[in-house]
């Protein structure tokens, strides 16, 4: 679709959605498909405030290089690498310098797939900044998705919230 970010736009125009709130996710496979058109794209996107986010980063075919010249703002660790992340050093080596490299390049670091507690601690200890999988909860309904953020949200420390806050309203 050669005019995908101004029909983005256009639609959070036409709904009333602020783009900033707007996260596009591309698999990291189509980097290889038409990276001069997947490069526009981002560029594109960002300019108007979309985020963008490299999904099931390690099963596809992209370079460094690719990786380099893209400006997405996220990357997400394929559940593949994660799922047994506790039992594989060449896992946690992966996983460690994937997280090193996208911090480098100021990008924040998404694992899916997490299904323990040792893997959640893993993760932690290595600087990921956002965990997600069966560990925390398996698909809800909408319902119970809401009835669920606001448990989570009223078992947090106050100092948690507080930060929480302070970044969203300062960004």
């Amino acid at each position: 679709m050669p005019d995908l970010a101004n029909r983005v736009v256009e639609l959070a125009r036409e709904y009333h959605i602020p783009t900033n709130l707007i996260s596009l996710e591309l698999t990291e496979s189509i980097m290889v498909e038409d990276y001069n058109w997947l490069k526009q794209l981002i560029a594109d996107l960002s300019a108007n405030g979309i985020e963008v986010s490299i999904d099931d980063y390690g099963t596809g075919y992209s370079s460094l290089y690719f990786l380099s010249q893209l400006p997405f703002t996220e990357l997400k660790i394929d559940r593949s690498f994660v799922r047994d992340l506790p039992k594989s050093s060449r896992h946690q080596s992966i996983v460690r310098a994937t997280t090193d490299m996208a911090r480098s390049l100021g990008v924040m670091v998404v694992a899916e797939g997490v299904e323990s507690e040792e893997a959640e601690s893993l993760l932690r200890r290595y600087g990921v900044d956002v965990s997600q999988g069966y560990y925390y909860s398996r698909p809800l309904p909408f319902s119970q998705y809401q009835a669920y953020v606001e448990r989570m949200d009223s078992a947090q420390p106050s100092t948690v919230i507080r930060e929480r806050n302070r970044r969203s309203s300062s960004g």
